[in-house]
C-alpha cells in the first residue's frame, strides 16, 4: 500500500504541474528559459499517461476487496464507493460554482447540472472522475451478472470498457477513453497477481523489453488521428505494465510522496480552486512575473485543502 501510494502520488504532483502550466500559459506566460521549456516537454511526453496508474491502481483496489469479501462488498459498491465519490466530487463542483459567480463567471443551469455527474465543468477537472465512476459501474454491473465467475465477470467489465470507449469516442475529446482500459488492466492484474509476479520475476528482462517496445511503438508509430484515443490504451496498459515491473526492484519509501497519494482525491478534485483564486486576485501580470511563486502558492493552498477534506467527506458506514 505503501508503495502504491508513493507511485500514486509523484504522478498526481506530475497532475498539479501540468495543470499549473496549463494556467501559467492562458496567463499569457511565455516558456523562454531551459527549465520551463524541460516541464512542457515532460508535460507532452506523458501527456495522458500521468493519470494511468489512477485508474490501474483503482482498478486493483476495488478487485482486492472483492476478493477479500466478496458479495458483501458489491452489495454496499454503489452506496460506498459510487454513491460517496459522486457526493464527495459534487461538494467540490459547489465550491467551485460559488467561486465562479464570486468572480464574475455566471455557468448555465445546464452546465451545472452536467457538472454534478462530471460530464461537463464550471472550471474543476472533470473527466477523470467521470471515467472512474463509470469503470465503477462496469464493475458492479459485470461482477453482479457473474458472481460465482470471475472470468465472465472479467470479460463483462473489458467488453463494457470497450462500449464506452467507443460511445465517448462520439461525444468527447480522446483523452475522455484514451486510457480506460488500465481499469479493467487493474481488475487482471489483482485477480492474477501471483501468476503475473511469479512470470514477470521468471521473466523479467524479456517483459520489461516487451513493455518498452509496445511502450515505445505506440508512442512513435503515427496512426490515424481517428485511432489515436483507441491506440493511446494500448500504451497506457504497457506503461501500466512497466511500472509494475520497475516497482519489482525499485522501492519507493518517500513520506511525502505516500501522503500525497493517500489524499490523491481531494488533491485531485481541488487543486484548481486555489489556481482559479489566486490568478484572478492577482491578475495574469502578477502571476507571469512571478510564476513559481504562483505555483508554490496553488500547491500549498492545495494541501491544506487535501488535509482539512476529512472533515466534510461524505463516508458511508
Amino acid at each position: 500500500m505503501e508503495q502504491c501510494n508513493a507511485i500514486k502520488g509523484f504522478f498526481i504532483m506530475m497532475v498539479f504541474i501540468s495543470h499549473a502550466l496549463l494556467d501559467l500559459g492562458k496567463a499569457g506566460f511565455v516558456f523562454s528559459c531551459h527549465l520551463d521549456s524541460f516541464g512542457m516537454q515532460i508535460r507532452s511526453f506523458f501527456g495522458q499517461l500521468i493519470v494511468v496508474m489512477f485508474l490501474f491502481y483503482s482498478g486493483f483496489g476495488v478487485m482486492e476487496s472483492y476478493n477479500k469479501k466478496g458479495q458483501d462488498y458489491l452489495r454496499g459498491f454503489p452506496r460506498k464507493r459510487i454513491l460517496a465519490t459522486l457526493l464527495n466530487f459534487d461538494i467540490a463542483v459547489l465550491l467551485f460554482v460559488i467561486v465562479d459567480l464570486v468572480i464574475g463567471i455566471r455557468p448555465t443551469l445546464k452546465q451545472v447540472l452536467f457538472s454534478l455527474i462530471a460530464w461537463d465543468s464550471v472550471g474543476n477537472s472533470n473527466w477523470y472522475i467521470f471515467v472512474v465512476l463509470l469503470c465503477y459501474v462496469f464493475f458492479y454491473l459485470g461482477f453482479r451478472l457473474f458472481p460465482n465467475h470471475r472470468v465472465k465477470g472479467l470479460l463483462m467489465v473489458l467488453f463494457a470498457a470497450f462500449v464506452g470507449m467507443i460511445v465517448l469516442f462520439f461525444s468527447k475529446q480522446s483523452w475522455w477513453y484514451d486510457t480506460i482500459l488500465c481499469f479493467p488492466a487493474g481488475l487482471v492484474y489483482s485477480n492474477y497477481k501471483e501468476k503475473i509476479n511469479g512470470f514477470f520475476k521468471k521473466n523479467y528482462i524479456v517483459m520489461l523489453v516487451a513493455s518498452l517496445g509496445i511502450f515505445f511503438a505506440f508512442q512513435f508509430i503515427n496512426f490515424p488521428s481517428i485511432l489515436h484515443g483507441f491506440t493511446h490504451n494500448f500504451k497506457s496498459v504497457a506503461f501500466c505494465c512497466l511500472i509494475v515491473l520497475l516497482t519489482m526492484k525499485i522501492k519507493t519509501g518517500n513520506a511525502v510522496l505516500q501522503w500525497l497519494g493517500n489524499k490523491l482525491f481531494p488533491i485531485y478534485i481541488y487543486q484548481r480552486l486555489p489556481m482559479i483564486i489566486i490568478a484572478k486576485t492577482c491578475g495574469n501580470e502578477l502571476v507571469c512575473a512571478f510564476p513559481y511563486v504562483f505555483i508554490i502558492a496553488c500547491f500549498v493552498v492545495t494541501c491544506i485543502l487535501a488535509w482539512g477534506y476529512k472533515y466534510w467527506q461524505v463516508k458511508f458506514v
